[in-house]
């Protein structure tokens, strides 16, 4: 399966778009719904609005999780709706490439895959 495939270089080109405050705004958006980005505006480097929305692609790009870039894409649709954001994956694409968490895995399935076969039992079913 392929993973959705993020351009960063149209994010890039949208976050342009925005002013400062939008990007502070998106910035306040994001962090409330995934505290754990730790994604605050003031700790973006930079003066500018360019250098202030590299340092967001980055530090999203840092996390290497899809459900940031989801994440962003619902808070721009939510929030900065003259931003296009076909780009970015939907939590519905996520779904169909990224595998379930372990905790959503039944236990049996888990323990199955943990305990290797005996050499000496037969060769399981086709």
């Amino acid at each position: 399966m392929n993973t959705p495939r993020i351009d960063k270089v149209a994010l890039l080109n949208q976050l342009r778009l925005c002013s400062l405050t939008d990007l502070k705004n998106l910035c306040f958006y994001l962090e409330s719904e995934q505290p754990e980005l730790r994604l605050f505006y003031d700790n973006l480097a930079g003066d500018t609005l360019e250098d202030k929305a590299r340092e967001l692609i980055l530090h999203l790009q840092k996390y290497e999780r899809l459900s940031s870039w989801s994440l962003l894409r619902e808070v721009i649709e939510t929030h900065l709706p003259f931003m296009q954001v076909a780009f970015l994956p939907t939590r519905a694409e996520l779904t169909a490439v990224t595998p379930p968490p372990a905790a959503e895995i039944p236990t049996s399935v888990v323990k199955e895959a943990a305990v290797p076969p005996s050499p000496t039992s037969p060769p399981p079913p086709c």
